[in-house]
């Protein structure tokens, strides 16, 4: 039981450490610090800068701080922000960091010029001011700076918009031998605080809002004249309504089949097989005839055979010519074959007349 009091109190005592610690942390970075805020000629001159040029989130300016400081840690640090950081979007942010290498014309190391140089530094010089809106704040620790950033920035937006004042863009001077931050935002002479890169994209912004608005009014003129186009053409031209592709399905009773008409002629000529008389039975052969006279039998006419059916459509429609000539043949053969049956039969019975005259005509000698 001892044992887990003990613990219990060594607990307590090591989060109020890490509390009082904290505490103490943020009163050395500043957090009480009284933000004064005043217009006036500022703390610096003209000065001589080697920057880098950025666009994006203002939070991401530490790692070019860390990288000019970790060049040349003796010289004080400069931040220059251009934008709003309410009134643009994160990504469009543009802002510059870099160091002050002199200050009111003093003489610059070429060394560090050249190291600068060699490093992608950008070099501008800052005109010397007499009216500025200005604020301090102290700089103990890397805390000093998110802390000063939560209290001097409103602060300062107070003030300006409290006096309707103009003061861009806001520069944060960080000097490390007398451990404070100096903010200033220039109340004239603003534009020569803008390094080219700046400039030129600010001329690149205008240039896109310009063609933005002019394809935009383009756009809407075109599409403005291409409307009262189609509604001249369309007035002029009326577009029939669309035929349906399908039409609808008739009424029942309005289904009627349709009506029988009497096929013709060719029609059943051609739907059914050409007339084949049937096979006509010849009479038995008359008696044998004397030598002298024997009687002349005709030969028997072979009938014809059956014309095949026509099966298919195609010999169906040849036409009413061909099947009335067909049909003409086939009574011209009936014609012949009773003419033969006929002939036949009248020479049986001349055959018995001149056999009775021969007779006589025997009896008379």
């Amino acid at each position: 039981m001892d044992t887990e009091t003990a613990l219990l109190w060594g607990f307590l005592v090591l989060l109020l450490l890490v509390l009082v610690t904290i505490f103490l942390l943020l009163v050395h970075s500043g957090i009480f610090t009284h933000v004064e805020v005043k217009t006036c000629k500022p703390d610096i001159g003209e000065i001589y800068i080697a920057y880098k040029f950025a666009r994006g989130p203002y939070k991401e300016s530490g790692a070019l701080f860390t990288q000019i400081h970790t060049l040349l840690p003796e010289y004080r640090t400069v931040g220059v922000y251009y934008d709003d950081p309410k009134m643009k979007q994160p990504q469009k942010l543009r802002y510059i960091v870099g160091v002050i290498l002199a200050e009111n014309g003093s003489a610059v190391n070429p060394e560090h010029q050249q190291l600068l140089k060699e490093h992608g530094y950008e070099f501008a010089t800052f005109p010397a001011i007499d009216h500025a809106v200005q604020t301090t704040f102290p700089f103990n620790s890397t805390i000093s700076i998110v802390v000063a950033v939560m209290k001097v920035y409103p602060a300062l937006r107070e003030y300006v918009e409290a006096r309707s004042l103009c003061a861009r863009p806001f520069l944060e001077v960080y000097n490390n031998k007398e451990a404070e931050i100096l903010f200033i935002g220039p109340l004239a002479r603003q534009d020569d605080f803008y390094v080219p890169e700046v400039q030129l994209d600010e001329d690149q912004d205008h240039q896109n809002d310009y063609d933005d608005d002019d394809r935009t009014e383009n756009s809407s003129r075109s599409w403005n004249e291409s409307a009262s186009f189609v509604r001249d053409d369309v007035a002029e031209n009326p577009t029939p309504a669309p035929t349906p592709t399908h039409a609808p399905a008739p009424a029942q009773a309005d289904i009627m089949p349709p009506p029988q008409t009497p096929p013709t002629a060719a029609a059943a000529t051609a739907s059914t097989p050409p007339f084949s008389p049937p096979a006509t039975q010849m009479p038995p052969p008359p008696a044998p005839m004397p030598p002298p006279t024997p009687p002349v039998t005709p030969a028997t006419p072979t009938p014809a055979e059956p014309t095949e059916a026509v099966d298919t459509a195609e010999s169906g429609s040849l036409g009413g010519e061909e099947s009335d000539a067909n049909t003409g043949s086939s009574f011209e053969e009936i014609d012949e074959r009773e003419a033969a049956i006929a002939l036949l039969a009248g020479g049986g019975d001349g055959g018995g007349d001149g056999d009775v005259k021969k007779d006589d005509d025997e009896g008379e000698r």
